[in-house]
């Protein structure tokens, strides 16, 4: 009898059933708009965004969480990170459209300051890469933005390349080019405040090693992944590690372990076996549940207690792992 089961390695998929890893990991760090009436005037501080009537957005995000990760991989040069990447897609909330129609969205090519760019100042814009259709307001509306995380993550500045994006992360211009007229949260919203946000679908056949730090302290800690779940669904795996800390010198502390998972929407409980250890250091580690937004996803950390036979404070301290989904659910690296 065969036997055929769902598994991700770091994003991997290697059995022949359908299973995604994601990160969402990419962090706003500016959002504005830009107003052809208003040419002069700079809107960083604004709680909403103008899209359409000669009104355009500029959002740019800090890609470094997602970097750190997958640069340790089997894939260690910007230019190889590329592939790795299956999907990015951008979430805005459409609170109000006065006029139906579509927004798209293209890389902006040079640097901006979200407190000071005005129309007068617009950086130079891109091709549209994606477009969205929004037929009203209180909505969420998802673009397919991959060629521009694509070009990030390689400085892509190759002109006829569908990834170009100027040589280097420069952010995202928001425009209508149908007459549409709507208007989005920002990050500095007060009501429903709910900010642009960008998702990375990592590519199905990535097999490379994770790499996070954690604190430089004892005990040491941080998150790993959390696994998007709702109503009845379930989930299960395990995330194989390896901690390593070190005093800078000749003292270092290694164990190597299993986290065993089990979650549902609303719960999740984990179980640590370690494996191996290193006795030329103490590392104790284990894991920690619990719920990590947006959406309140239930997912995992990992803590240690690490100490050295000389005290001495930790100077490296970092977690190799891969990840095994043996349910096929959707599972988020935690930035």
């Amino acid at each position: 009898m065969s036997i055929v089961r769902r598994i991700c390695v770091t994003g991997a998929l290697v059995a022949v059933m359908s299973c995604r890893l994601y990160a969402s990991v990419g962090i706003l760090k500016a959002d504005t708009y830009v107003s052809a009436a208003n040419s002069g005037t700079n809107f960083g501080a604004a709680t909403l965004m103008n899209i359409g009537a000669g009104n355009s957005g500029l959002l740019q995000y800090d890609m470094s969480s997602l970097l750190s990760q997958l640069l340790t991989s089997a894939n260690p040069t910007p230019a190889s990170v590329t592939p790795i990447i299956g999907r990015a897609t951008l979430t805005v909330f459409v609170n109000k459209a006065a006029i139906a129609g579509t927004i798209t969205a293209a890389p902006v090519l040079n640097s901006w300051t979200e407190s000071t760019v005005t129309n007068s100042t617009l950086p130079v814009v891109g091709s549209a890469v994606g477009s969205a259709a929004v037929s009203g307001g209180g909505q969420f509306v998802t673009i397919d933005i991959t060629n521009i995380v694509q070009g990030w993550l390689s400085n892509n500045d190759d002109p006829a390349s569908p990834n170009y994006v100027g040589g280097g992360n420069f952010g995202i211009y928001l425009t209508s080019p149908d007459g549409g007229v709507f208007i989005l949260d920002t990050k500095e919203g007060t009501t429903t405040s709910h900010a642009a946000s960008l998702d990375v679908d990592l590519a199905t056949n990535f097999t490379g090693t994770l790499r996070k730090n954690l604190t430089l302290s004892a005990p040491g800690f941080t998150s790993l992944m959390s696994i998007h779940l709702t109503g009845t669904n379930t989930a299960g795996g395990r995330v194989f590690y390896m901690v390593r800390a070190t005093d800078g010198g000749s003292q270092i502390a290694t164990e190597e372990g299993v986290i065993q998972f089990l979650a549902t929407a609303n719960s999740i409980t984990c179980t640590v076996q370690t494996t191996d250890k290193l006795h030329l250091g103490t590392a104790n580690s284990g894991c920690t549940p619990g719920f990590f937004n947006p959406l309140s996803q239930p997912g995992v950390s990992i803590f240690d207690n690490v100490s050295f036979s000389s005290p001495a404070p930790i100077v490296i301290h970092e977690v190799f792992y891969h990840i095994e989904n043996l349910s096929g659910a959707v599972i988020r690296l935690e930035p």
